[in-house]
């Protein structure tokens, strides 16, 4: 018996169109009009959406990183939002830096590049945001903006390339100090908002996240009183957009079954009089199977080891 030994299987965007609509006994030519490529990646990207809002996707968490600011309980996240990544480099000052410097030595330079975000914990005890300017010099770093306080030896130095999309959940939340961490309890709206004084500070015990549109906001209470911590999260991260012929699809190869048929499902309705009752019925019927199958494979399980007693 000889096999490939490959396992590398994948379709691509329009490669899955294709198979929808030739699952319909709809196209004699080797791929859709140009025009129908359209309407059908609208209905797949969708599609897509919707399954998040049933909680598909364990492969889209991702553990993002939170910088929080002094004294301030709420913060943007997305493209435009506060310092949220995926990719949280840290590293501390060698030695002081003056106010009004234009440059730091820091302890390693792994990870610093040019116009990466970079944070200087300040004397005065908040965090002063601006980016790389050019490459590190061994351990020196350029800055694009002068320091408008000094820093000290040893003061942190939180860097990274870009800023994370919005979550469209948060699963959970830990306060990091060192190598400890202590959970943060998510909360609902009203629990937050009941809050009596939003302002008070200190290390923050609950969290709400409200999604919104196109920003998502998280609201901390307390607000944190040091900049000299980070916030881990736990978050379901947005698919991405179906946009190009060649896109690969960010979900596992087990998917594409139910991707297809629900794919064929969905836009079948265009096709009202090309495709018999019998093979609607029959597609639709596949395709709630196949999507039930992927979303069992996609259901997480926990196991649990009990020691047996001596007794038996």
């Amino acid at each position: 018996m000889t096999i490939s030994g490959s396992y590398d299987f994948s379709m691509t965007r329009d490669q899955v169109i294709t198979a929808a609509v030739r699952l319909l006994g709809i196209m004699d030519q080797q791929k859709p009009f140009p025009d129908a490529i359209v309407r059908h990646n609208r209905s797949l990207n969708m599609m897509l959406k919707s399954w998040q809002l049933q909680g598909v996707g364990l492969w889209l968490m991702r553990e993002l990183t939170l910088f929080p600011a002094h004294e301030t309980a709420r913060y943007a996240t997305g493209a435009s939002g506060t310092h949220i990544t995926l990719s949280p480099v840290e590293t501390t000052l060698s030695a002081d830096a003056l106010s009004g410097a234009l440059t730091i030595s820091v302890t390693s330079a792994t990870g610093i590049v040019n116009n990466a975000f970079i944070g200087i914990e300040l004397d005065d005890g908040t965090r002063q945001w601006t980016t790389v300017n050019g490459s590190p010099s061994g351990t020196t770093v350029t800055l694009a903006a002068a320091l408008t306080d000094s820093a000290s030896e040893d003061a942190t130095v939180k860097v990274y390339v870009s800023k994370a999309q919005r979550p469209t959940r948060i699963l959970e939340a830990r306060w990091k100090q060192g190598n400890n961490e202590i959970p943060i309890q998510l909360r609902d709206r009203q629990d937050y908002m009941i809050m009596t004084n939003k302002a008070t500070t200190g290390m923050p015990v609950m969290f709400y996240y409200d999604p919104q549109l196109t920003t998502g906001y998280i609201n901390l209470w307390p607000a944190p009183d040091t900049v000299n911590a980070t916030i881990p999260m736990t978050a379901a991260y947005p698919i991405s957009d179906m946009d190009s012929s060649s896109d690969d699809f960010e979900l596992p190869v087990e998917w594409y079954n139910a991707i297809t048929y629900n794919l064929a499902m969905a836009i079948m309705g265009e096709y009202a009089t090309e495709v018999s009752s019998e093979l609607k019925a029959e597609v639709k019927e596949r395709a709630i199977l196949e999507f039930r199958i992927a979303r069992n494979f996609d259901t997480p399980s926990s196991v649990f080891f009990v020691p047996v007693s001596s007794d038996y």
